[in-house]
């Protein structure tokens, strides 16, 4: 609170956030990180698609090694 000049209290208006970073609401963390996050690549690696991909990986790390 603040006193006016004329004697009555008043709130001060707060600054926007745009202008004030540390007045921005922080983003909260999504279910896609940390724990979760793992708990779901554990899941896929059981996969039929996780394997593919693997080979894929190994064929195109073959491939920028021997330059073919």
């Amino acid at each position: 609170m603040h006193l006016c000049q004329n004697g009555h209290y008043y709130k001060p208006h707060r600054a926007s956030a745009e202008k004030v970073p540390y007045l921005k609401k922080k983003k909260k963390n999504s279910r896609n990180e940390g724990k979760a996050k793992k708990k779901n690549e554990k899941k896929k690696i059981g996969t039929v698609e996780f394997f593919q991909q693997k080979k894929k990986e190994k064929k195109r790390v073959l491939n920028a090694v021997c330059g073919l």
